[in-house]
């Protein structure tokens, strides 16, 4: 499990498994300021979560206000990021289930260079797993492409 105070990424890896029709499942779930999103033992597709995860962090990761979302494939959960003015990152953990516009469940406030050290950490974690196992699909390559790109951002922005 990768974490900060604030943000962690719940993944125990080594209870993934083979998806019967599509990508391999296990738990999933992101824990912001204590509260587990969408909720605790969410199953899930990691790698395909994963991959939207680093997606989404990579896409506010220069300075400007910017807006990227991340999806849970099962479910009407999200993740809204929003790169904030002075560089921090808002996370909005939203439920579309309760209303058609969604609800916020939790939001935290995290700096980009944390959230991307974590995230980055997680993903790391699941594709040893999945090298592990001899997992190699469109979507292992795709979230390791993400996970060098992010490692690429975080060496150009220097030590935090």
């Amino acid at each position: 499990m990768a974490q900060t105070s604030e943000v962690a990424v719940v993944l125990p890896a080594t209870e993934i498994r083979p998806g019967t029709m599509g990508p391999a499942v296990s738990p999933v779930w992101l824990r912001l300021n204590g509260t587990p999103f969408p909720m605790a033992d969410w199953w899930d597709f990691p790698v395909v979560v994963l991959r939207s995860l680093t997606g989404a962090v990579l896409e506010i990761s220069d300075a400007r206000e910017k807006l990227s979302n991340c999806y849970f494939f099962d479910g009407p959960y999200y993740l809204r990021l929003q790169r904030r003015s002075d560089g921090a990152v808002r996370i909005e953990a939203i439920d579309e289930g309760v209303r058609e516009e969604g609800v916020t469940v939790v939001a935290v406030d995290v700096a980009w260079e944390e959230l991307a050290r974590v995230v980055e950490g997680a993903a790391l974690e699941l594709l040893e797993e999945c090298w592990r196992r001899r997992w190699d699909d469109s979507d292992v390559r795709a979230l390791r492409s993400n996970v060098r790109s992010l490692q690429a951002a975080r060496r150009a922005r220097g030590p935090s």
